[in-house]
């Protein structure tokens, strides 16, 4: 789901309302008011601002009704095709999905109005902000203050998946963002006016994908092969799939076809890679509705990472995921994974707006990320951490969790030694610093580009080179291909190095020091940043960046909190 779709349920929300007073005084909503709303939810972020307070308030008159689910759905989809804020089937799909939810969000929760649109980041104002912050800074010194909870497994148990662990340098592979689109149609039209395109129609989709579009099966599996073929000089010792296997399709979607793109993807993972380790993560597109996740209501989805995965993980690890959607597991000796099951940091997961939310109950994700960190600690090992929403600002992610990764990144700073994600379908850099000063780097976290086309990105893949000797990364090499080319008459997706890291930064090494050392000459050296703003949003549809845009991802790579972001940017 996008901020996009969120409006258009806001803005619907606000329209029933008035619709329904208008019914209950016996009169109608004119032309003039429904041009007028269409007015406001085209304008400016300050405006969305008002549109979700106006939004949040008048549906707690809605809710003092007591009108049922199936009338907020009827009706708020009535009205958001007669206002064409959709078109009418993507108009029913968004309300039946969603709201129901936003309905029993706002019955449960005592937010005012005002947090809960700042909490979902429309609100900007200053007093609204200090309040936010303030709540964030009791949050990240809670964190502290965490303790080992006695229920927690032992990790010493833990048998190593390699026995014979790797030794020099080998490679780890990341896959994110694959949004396979079972329903693509080479010659369909890529711009039919909804969300997502090329399925029917007649137009310019070709026959690997189209910028516009997710991408086909048969393009996945034609990225497969070429992997395989650079696995055979570069040696791939395991893979890391960051998650997101549907299309981008949310107005269509259901349990079936959700559950239907995770065991294709994850079957078509084992084929090709059979004897490789492959350690997934969960995406917030798994989920129906896409981003929302709350246990119990979301076990299917639980039940279905269980069954997808086990090729891939033993009982123990199948066991957690199937408990909460994490887990941790010991590649060698010494060297260990976290997969984090990231719906806690997802700003569009309206259910963490709830004081039962998954962020809050007992023996919670935290509790266990810290436990399995001390753990590692006090066992010699180093961790990689791998998840799907990162904390950038690019990826709308929960200050409440965010706030609280950052205090752990930093306690566990000599343990964690390198952090893979995904979600945001650009090629960012997130340096991490300590809480006190923010002066000193305390850990990097690696976002890759997606494999799909979507929004006008080329596809593409992502090698680590790991010393397996002393656990580092010491370089990485991102590739892509050219689209347009590829379907070109008889072209082939043919995938290149776009660069590799080190040698594009000039860099002695990979430490969090060195890219601090980098991030920091961004906001002064205009030829090293546009070096790294030429491969971020991996797309062919090429822009300039002045100063104003320099100064926005500069603090992008530091923000990892919506407090950092906006201090950086001296807002």
């Amino acid at each position: 789901m996008s901020i996009k779709y969120l409006t258009s349920v806001l803005l619907v929300l606000f329209v029933v309302n008035q619709c329904i007073i208008a019914h209950e005084n016996n009169h109608h909503i004119d032309n003039e008011v429904v041009e007028k709303l269409q007015k406001i939810s085209s304008l400016s972020a300050k405006i969305s601002c008002e549109l979700c307070e106006v939004g949040a308030v008048l549906f707690d008159g809605f809710l003092e009704r007591n009108a049922s689910v199936e009338e907020v759905i009827k009706t708020s989809t009535d009205i958001c095709s007669a206002m064409k804020i959709q078109q009418p089937d993507v108009c029913a799909g968004i309300m039946f999905a969603y709201a129901p939810i936003v309905y029993q969000v706002l019955i449960e929760t005592d937010l005012t109005p005002t947090v809960m649109c700042h909490k979902l980041r429309f609100c900007t104002s200053t007093e609204s902000k200090m309040q936010h912050y303030n709540e964030l800074n009791q949050v990240a010194s809670m964190a502290a203050l965490l303790q080992t909870k006695p229920n927690y497994k032992d990790t010493k148990l833990q048998k190593p998946k390699m026995d014979t662990p790797y030794t020099g340098i080998g490679y780890i592979l990341q896959l994110t963002d694959i949004h396979y689109d079972p329903y693509y149609l080479e010659g369909s039209d890529p711009l039919c006016g909804k969300p997502l395109c090329c399925r029917n129609g007649t137009g310019s989709a070709g026959f690997y994908g189209d910028y516009s579009c997710d991408i086909p099966l048969h393009t996945v599996k034609a990225i497969f092969e070429q992997i395989l073929e650079i696995g055979k000089t570069m040696p791939i010792r395991f893979v890391v799939h960051t998650g997101d296997n549907p299309p981008h399709d949310v107005w269509m979607q259901d349990e079936a076809r959700q559950i239907s793109s995770t065991d294709v993807l994850a079957s078509l993972i084992s084929t090709y890679f059979p004897d490789t380790i492959v350690l997934p993560s969960v995406g917030n597109h798994e989920s129906w509705p896409s981003d929302e996740y709350i246990l119990p209501k979301k076990q299917w989805l639980l039940d279905t990472l269980h069954s997808c995965w086990t090729p891939f993980l033993d009982d123990a690890e199948l066991e957690s995921v199937k408990k909460a959607g994490y887990y941790t597991t010991l590649l060698q000796t010494g060297l260990r994974v976290i997969s984090l099951n990231t719906f806690d940091a997802d700003i569009l997961n309206f259910y963490n707006l709830l004081k039962h939310s998954n962020m809050d109950i007992k023996n919670n994700q935290t509790d266990w990320f810290i436990n399995v960190l001390e753990q590692a600690e006090a066992n010699n090992e180093k961790v990689i951490v791998i998840g799907h929403i990162p904390c950038t600002l690019k990826s709308d992610p929960n200050d409440h969790w965010c706030e609280v990764y950052q205090a752990i990144v930093e306690r566990f700073s000599q343990v964690i030694t390198a952090q893979f994600y995904g979600h945001t379908h650009y090629d960012q850099l997130v340096v991490f610093s300590d809480t006190a000063t923010h002066t000193k780097p305390t850990g990097m976290n690696y976002v890759a580009p997606s494999m799909t086309t979507y929004m006008h990105h080329e596809p593409s893949f992502r090698l680590y080179e790991f010393d397996f000797d002393t656990y580092e990364v010491t370089n990485y090499y991102q590739y892509h291909a050219n689209l347009s080319q590829a379907n070109e008459p008889g072209g082939n997706l043919t995938f290149t190095v776009a660069y590799s890291a080190k040698e594009l930064f000039d860099m002695p090494d990979l430490s969090p020091q060195s890219w601090w050392n980098v991030a920091q000459e961004f906001k002064t050296n205009a030829t090293l940043f546009d070096n790294y703003y030429k491969h971020l949003a991996n797309s062919p549809f090429k822009s300039t960046c002045d100063d104003a845009c320099r100064k926005k991802w500069t603090c992008e790579v530091f923000g990892v909190t919506s407090q950092l972001f906006d201090q950086c940017l001296g807002v």
